[in-house]
């Protein structure tokens, strides 16, 4: 009996020494991990060389995935010229990061005020996009406005490829005759989608 008695404590130790590395175990595992990462704005609109002509203002807006856009502010100074144009008023960039599809520029919105003492009526501004390197304003796509105090419509779009930058001109059509030292406030706000081909 002795022997039956010394064989099941010698079990027992045996079982609890096991037991206690195995519990002990779960609580000295400790994974511990840092992750650091640069946020991407998947487009970036900035002034151009040429902003200060037309007083542009902006600020860039990050929306859901495969969508961004800028809030655009110009002042458009206008003459009795056929039209004004603004060279490379405003730079966009197009992120390698913006996604799956096809981006395009649009003017989700706009808006446009003038003085009530020599009010100016423009005709249509037309938005030239065009990279900024191997092309011309000649070769660029273009969107058209047609402001007015009370309305303001957009029609068109423009093609952009991902890891590119363009520059965005004015062309400022004004219905004649205008005011001396009229001038113009139209406010966009330009965005830019994901469009994907069915």
């Amino acid at each position: 009996m002795k022997g039956y008695l010394k064989v099941a404590m010698l079990a027992s130790l045996l079982a609890v020494a096991l037991a206690a590395p195995m519990a002990a175990a779960h609580i000295i595992f400790v994974y511990k991990e840092q992750v650091n990462f640069n946020a991407v704005t998947p487009v970036l609109f900035k002034p151009g060389p040429e902003a200060k002509a037309v007083q542009l203002s902006l600020y860039n807006v990050t929306g859901k995935t495969g969508q961004s856009g800028a809030f655009i502010q110009l002042t458009i100074p206008v003459t009795n010229a056929t039209y004004e144009y603004v060279y490379q008023a405003l730079e966009l960039y197009v992120n390698n990061a913006f996604g799956q599809g096809t981006p395009e520029l649009s003017v989700a919105s706009c808006s446009y005020t003038s003085s009530a003492t020599s009010p100016v009526t423009l005709t249509n501004v037309t938005l030239v996009v065009y990279p900024t390197t191997g092309s011309s304003p000649s070769q660029g796509q273009n969107i058209t406005i047609i402001p007015s105090t009370s309305a303001c419509t957009a029609s068109g779009t423009a093609t952009l490829t991902q890891g590119t930058t363009y520059y965005v001109d004015f062309k400022v059509f004004p219905a004649k005759p205008v005011p001396y030292s009229g001038s113009g406030t139209l406010t966009l706000y330009l965005e830019v989608e994901n469009v994907t081909s069915s």
